[in-house]
């Protein structure tokens, strides 16, 4: 039995020296030290969104920013995964969906895996599900098909 010190050096990115003293009532102490390396909760980062939309236009016109998803990186990009929580175990389910971000008004395309494979700002008109209107014309309607109309006078 007694007390005896202890000198742990740890090499690396940040040398760390642990020293002090341990008291045993048994003699001698044999044995060996094993380091654990207990596992980290990892960093997340909340953004908040909207809810879903199958198109980015229905995803642009959210006003409501009820959903918190998580990412393992403080800004977004194509190729960040979205999770459900913050141990960011959880990726965001479900896919080729739309959100918007509150913080910059931007949607986000979402695949099945939780990972952002579009990023694009609202209005922009720069990805197909956002493309511009196209007008039709159509003939008159009239009770009887008229297959030979040429002239279009109603604009939608």
């Amino acid at each position: 039995s007694g007390t005896f010190n202890y000198l742990i050096t740890l090499t690396g990115e940040c040398n760390t020296t642990i020293s002090g003293k341990i008291t045993s009532l048994c003699e001698p102490i044999t044995g060996v030290i094993k380091i654990i390396n207990e596992p980290t909760t990892p960093i997340s980062y909340p953004f908040q969104f909207s809810d879903s939309g199958t198109v980015k236009l229905a995803a642009c016109t959210k006003t409501g920013f009820p959903n918190t998803f998580y990412a393992a990186t403080a800004t977004l990009s194509v190729g960040t995964v979205l999770y459900t929580n913050e141990a960011l175990t959880i990726a965001l389910p479900y896919g080729s969906l739309w959100y918007k971000n509150q913080a910059n008004g931007s949607s986000y395309k979402v695949d099945s895996s939780g990972k952002i494979v579009t990023i694009s700002t609202c209005g922009s008109g720069s990805d197909p599900d956002s493309g511009p209107g196209y007008a039709f014309q159509f003939s008159q309607p009239r009770l009887k098909r008229d297959c030979g109309a040429t002239t279009f006078p109603v604009t939608y």
